[in-house]
């Protein structure tokens, strides 16, 4: 099965130097109706570039599993398969409507247990039983993806394989990953959970892994998985492929790297992971507005309105930035969760932020703790900050202090379940 390689590296290189040749990004709905010579239109596009283009849009991510096309044997047809851009659906609800009218014979399923990640899959996979990625699994692992794949073939499924590493230059989304680890503990989940929930979703490309999969001779199935869009977290420019309507020359009004509407100079927190990645540094550069306070009224503005597409990107560009000026917000929103996964930060990105501004959001974080009545939820978060950043024998120790300390019955019972979420890493 892994000649397959081979036709992927075709495809891969072919995509990279369409996109190449193009040099055009894409623009915003708003100039669609403008006739102007600088801007070109596309009608429709290979679906990994529709789906690149829509993840970022609405901060959700994609996996794709296939097999060869019945009429003429293509191994990878989905992510080939053209669609038309159209306008760029409004909600993930939209879009899975949208692809599921248009892309027949595939499956957009968006997971109940990571609701942020949309899984692409060919129906015949569905309907054919013993899959590999459907077999529920009891595992631990810490370690590199690629080699997740190789231990889940020697303990569940001799069948299952690690796609051969193949890497690409150009778009961050399009390499394999080679680099990220993980650290997981599993029960009873699915393979497909096993290989997807543990990401941390804010370093990776909009499309996280590829399987391929083809009959065996024994009835079974042989199945490839490949791990795409290594960390790039700190990614300065462009972090999607060009859309719909493409610039030919800088048009006033819009970043030309990424035609994303500017205003005062700076990308609007609205465009999520292109203004975290794409905004100028402050220290490194002067700039016409505070980016630490736009990201504080975005995420207040957001979140009040229950509007909270795009907020995760404005709490890690605050701490990106070891912004003080954001803990506050950052507090106050501790318990916003974007998904739900395996990982503490990337379901709350405001414990993320704060633990990455450091000792003053850990200190605010011990004296919610402290002083505060504060729900189980937050509780817990506060105190993994605290431990994070300061560390557990002396969040443990403070903590313990106040409780030896504290008379008022309900002040003890808040200290005895912070406590509880003090923990050495490995424990």
């Amino acid at each position: 099965m892994h000649k397959k390689n081979a036709r992927y590296r075709a495809f891969w290189c072919a995509a990279l130097l369409s996109a190449a040749a193009l040099g055009f990004l894409a623009v915003p709905a708003a100039l669609r109706a403008q006739s102007d010579e600088r801007i070109a239109r596309e009608r429709d596009a290979p679906l990994y570039r529709y789906l690149d283009r829509a993840g970022t849009k609405l901060d959700c991510y994609f996996t794709i599993e296939e097999m060869p096309r019945e009429t003429d044997g293509l191994s990878n047809w989905i992510e080939h398969y053209r669609v038309e851009w159209g306008e760029d659906p409004a909600t993930i609800k939209d879009l899975l409507e949208r692809l599921s009218g248009s892309v027949k014979g595939v499956r957009f399923q968006r997971s109940e247990d990571n609701p942020a990640v949309i899984h692409v899959i060919d129906a015949r996979l569905e309907q054919a039983g013993k899959y590999a990625l459907d077999r529920r699994i009891d595992l631990d692992y810490e370690g590199p993806l690629q080699p997740l794949v190789d231990l889940l073939q020697a303990r569940y499924d001799k069948n299952l394989h690690s796609r051969e590493v193949f890497v690409v230059g150009g778009w961050p989304g399009l390499i394999d990953d080679t680099t990220t680890k993980i650290k997981l503990t599993a029960r009873h989940v699915s393979i497909r959970r096993i290989l997807t929930d543990w990401l941390p979703l804010s370093k990776r490309g909009r499309i996280l892994w590829l399987s391929e999969s083809e009959r065996t001779a024994g009835g079974g199935w042989d199945t490839d998985i490949q791990y795409l869009g290594g960390s790039y977290s700190e990614y300065e420019g462009p972090t999607c492929l060009p859309g719909p309507l493409v610039l030919r020359e800088p048009v006033e009004g819009l970043d030309y790297r990424t035609a994303e509407p500017v205003i005062n100079g700076v990308i609007p927190f609205t465009s999520g992971q292109v203004a975290y990645c794409n905004n100028p540094d402050p220290d490194k550069k002067r700039v016409r507005v505070n980016l630490v306070h736009e990201a504080v009224s975005f995420i207040d503005e957001r979140l009040t309105t229950e509007n909270p597409l795009q907020v995760r990107w404005a709490m890690l560009y605050l701490g990106k930035r070891k912004a003080e000026d954001g803990i506050p917000i950052l507090l106050k929103h501790v318990d916003y969760r974007y998904t739900t996964c395996g990982l503490v930060e990337e379901s709350y990105p405001a414990a993320k932020a704060l633990i990455q501004i450091g000792k003053p959001a850990a200190e605010a974080a011990m004296l919610e703790v402290l002083e505060q009545d504060e729900s189980p939820l937050r509780l817990k978060l506060l105190a993994y900050v605290a431990n994070s950043v300061r560390g557990a024998r002396l969040t443990r120790g403070m903590l313990q202090n106040r409780l030896e300390q504290a008379k008022d019955e309900a002040v003890k019972e808040r200290l005895r379940h912070a406590l509880e979420y003090c923990f050495d890493e490995g424990d």
